[in-house]
């Protein structure tokens, strides 16, 4: 997905101002807080967000595990501002429910590559009796994620943003001693690549890890990112949340 393409998909719309939210949330950053009366490209915009939340900050490659842990921990915000912001943007009246019932019930498949079902259980449930709970709540308002086919808003447009192949190099500069480093990225729709092009070139530090602040040019700090060396992923936050949206995989991403 290139430049031009990430920015004129609607799906897309909100991720700038999902990074801007998270970089300040005193700032009017766009992002909604709540689906009730969006229209049809701003709901699926909206859920998609929450998507890239997931998969691209946190890093979890396995949704339904990551989601699993979560619901099974009564949902803690452990001083994570993602988790938090999941909680006040997505969860105020329990909209995260059917989300997660689609990642469950699809197992993570999105139907929008060759992606097939991730190694996950195929009948989960966070509690006995939560699938009957969910069918029998007052619906919530359409379109929704669950429902309607296995993804009825064609999830998973953000899976591939800023894995472009970057067309200029990005600003670079790290300490050793701090092992700090600073990216500022060419192109939003290139800086999940030009990360992972950066962290190989950083000299090693012997087990410890880079912390690397991601900037881009035109939408601002995208946040700081570690390396798990135990998945390989790049992704924010506390390496325990990470890891549990990483356990049980079965294919790769």
């Amino acid at each position: 997905m290139n430049e031009t393409a990430w920015s004129s998909d609607t799906w897309c719309r909100f991720l700038p101002a999902l990074h801007r939210e998270l970089a300040d949330p005193c700032i009017e950053s766009g992002l909604p807080r709540s689906f009730v009366s969006l229209n049809f490209e701003d709901t699926c915009a909206w859920w998609e967000t929450l998507r890239y939340l997931f998969r691209s900050l946190v890093g979890w490659r396995n949704l339904p595990a990551g989601l699993a842990w979560w619901y099974e921990n009564c949902q803690p915000h452990l001083d994570d501002p993602r988790l938090q912001l999941v909680r006040d943007r997505w969860n105020t009246r329990g909209e995260l429910d059917i989300f997660a019932a689609r990642e469950w019930e699809s197992r993570g498949c999105t139907g929008m590559t060759d992606d097939g079902p991730l190694d996950f259980p195929d009948s989960y449930e966070p509690h006995p009796g939560w699938w009957n709970e969910l069918r029998e709540r007052s619906p919530f308002s359409e379109p929704s994620p669950w429902g309607g086919g296995y993804n009825p808003l064609h999830l998973g447009h953000s899976d591939s943003v800023g894995l472009d192949e970057p067309a200029e190099e990005p600003m670079t500069m790290h300490d050793r001693v701090t092992r700090r480093a600073v990216l500022v990225a060419s192109s939003f729709g290139s800086w999940r690549r030009q990360l992972e092009l950066f962290g190989r070139s950083l000299p090693d530090l012997a087990g410890r890890s880079w912390h690397i602040e991601v900037f881009d040019r035109a939408i601002g700090y995208l946040g700081t990112y570690r390396q798990s060396r135990e998945t390989g992923l790049w992704f924010q936050g506390k390496h325990s949340v990470h890891l549990a949206g990483n356990s049980r995989m079965g294919r790769e991403t």
